[in-house]
């Protein structure tokens, strides 16, 4: 009795048709879609890629990026995105400006300058150090907010003399005189006796230098 073509083995109808062979088989496998979670499933284009070309770059550059081509991107404006080192100096701005506000306790005036000064020395030797060292190495690839690294450096050195300018007249203009009237002096070096600059080495030399980096 002859079988009906839907009860028929699968084995009979690769004989008989000679259409699943080992390769097309593997080619079936092959395009078996990828499991929930898999970088597959969220990347189809890296499906034919190889191991290597998946694995993370350590070393690339956070703000760097490639562009695409998009519909509709044209319309988006070049500089729709905030740079880092531009929204930091903001950041750092606000905080100074709780050193200039004549409410502000004397004492916190005072703390928040020595923040201020505190936070963009850190900047300098971080992000500006880092800044430098692509443009040296020509790593110099521009970034999502549109800028190329000497660019974000001109506007970091504008910007920075600008707040030193206004850090320097808040504290010789305006905090230091207050503390003057409230009795607090900074001593300079030369003026204090030979014992007390003695202990002063002593201490910088034991205690804050080998902490230093």
């Amino acid at each position: 009795m002859p079988l009906a073509a839907s009860d028929a083995p699968v084995s009979l109808l690769a004989r008989k048709n000679g259409s699943m062979s080992q390769s097309n088989a593997q080619a079936e496998v092959q395009h078996v879609q990828p499991s929930v979670g898999s970088i597959a499933a969220h990347r189809p284009h890296t499906v034919s890629a190889t191991v290597s070309d998946l694995e993370p770059d350590l070393d690339a550059d956070l703000d760097a990026y490639e562009e695409v081509p998009v519909d509709g991107a044209a319309q988006l404006p070049q500089g729709r995105f905030l740079d880092r080192e531009r929204s930091w100096l903001a950041f750092n701005e606000r905080v100074l400006e709780l050193a200039e506000d004549p409410n502000t306790p004397l004492l916190e005036r005072a703390n928040f300058l020595a923040i201020f000064a505190s936070n963009l020395d850190e900047f300098f030797m971080v992000r500006v150090a880092g800044l430098k060292r692509r443009i040296a190495t020509g790593v110099a690839t521009r970034s999502a907010s549109g800028l190329q690294p000497r660019e974000v450096l001109e506007m970091i050195w504008a910007r920075s003399r600008e707040l030193m300018a206004r850090h320097a007249a808040c504290y010789h203009e305006d905090v230091a005189p207050a503390l003057a009237e409230e009795g607090i002096h900074l001593v300079r070096w030369n003026e204090l006796q030979e014992k007390e600059q003695a202990r002063l080495f002593t201490l910088f030399r034991h205690q804050i230098f080998p902490v230093l980096t």
